[in-house]
């Protein structure tokens, strides 16, 4: 398989076997109604603090310090109260999965803040399934690149068929 933009990524040699997406569909896995009581309470204080802090003239620093400490807490209110459910599905929709002959790669666009990590898949490498409606397949192993040692290709609706893939990339048969 060969996709435009790779050339300068890859390896002499190697070659793309799979690329894939996370489901984008949304999920309220960890779905906390204590939290998200807290956070709907938290965000109306917060549209009060707003409303009050814009209603009170203040001069200087402070005319500018209230709101923007009452939008702090609506951020925080609006993500426990069932945000962080939205902006996991919005990160999910813009990471992108691919394997090769020779590494895993996972790119991120968050903002205009594009990533491209990778991990180089041998024989040492672990690698597992989180088995369910959409799958995870887990790999640990040599890092090429900056960040986490361990990652995963989650979401995944062809999780066994990636395993088997990555499977062979370790035995060097892929």
């Amino acid at each position: 398989m060969s996709a435009p933009g790779w050339d300068a990524i890859l390896e002499p040699g190697e070659r793309l076997l799979w690329q894939g997406q996370p489901d984008g569909g949304l999920r309220f896995d960890g779905f906390e109604l204590g939290g998200t009581v807290f956070g709907l309470a938290l965000t109306g204080f917060a549209l009060f603090f707003l409303q009050q802090s814009f209603g009170a003239v203040a001069e200087g620093p402070l005319g500018v310090l209230f709101p923007a400490v009452a939008l702090v807490f609506l951020a925080v209110g609006l993500n426990l109260a069932g945000g962080r459910f939205f902006l996991d599905t919005w990160k999910r929709r813009r990471t992108w999965y691919s394997l090769s002959t020779r590494r895993a790669f996972v790119a991120t666009d968050f903002l205009g803040w594009r990533r491209l990590r990778d991990w180089r898949i041998d024989a040492s490498t672990v690698v597992d399934l989180q088995d369910g409606p959409l799958q995870s397949v887990g790999f640990t192993g040599a890092r090429t690149a900056p960040g986490a040692a361990r990652a995963s290709f989650d979401g995944l609706a062809d999780g066994r068929a990636v395993l088997a893939l990555m499977e062979k990339v370790k035995a060097g048969t892929a």
